[in-house]
């Protein structure tokens, strides 16, 4: 992706959209500007960054946008190296993920 897009330039669900806002996520960062379109196009993708780039949110928000409300068995699956991680991603996962109807996080 060569520009710069909003949050809201991504076609995003309402609920996704205003838990970004709440978390108080203004714009995309740079990873996640490289990133987020293409994931959310279904594409595969490798990102590599420092620490407190964005890289989680850059494949949650996707993950959580392709959720299905009406399919009542885990639908997305992260492997973290370590229980700390874990704990990290699945509290970012809740955050951006408030409001979605039959959304759970098991760690």
């Amino acid at each position: 992706m060569n520009k710069n897009v909003q949050f809201q330039d991504l076609g995003l669900k309402k609920t996704i959209l205003s838990a970004i806002y709440t978390a108080e996520y203004k714009k995309p960062t740079p990873i996640q500007n490289k990133s987020l379109k293409v994931i959310l196009q279904g594409q595969d993708a490798l990102v590599r960054a420092k620490t407190g780039t964005g890289k989680t949110a850059a494949f949650a928000i996707p993950a959580l946008q392709h959720l299905r409300a009406d399919i009542q068995h885990p639908q997305v699956l992260v492997l973290t190296p370590g229980r700390e991680l874990c704990k990290q991603i699945s509290q970012e996962f809740i955050k951006l993920g408030k409001g979605l109807e039959n959304f759970r996080v098991a760690e």
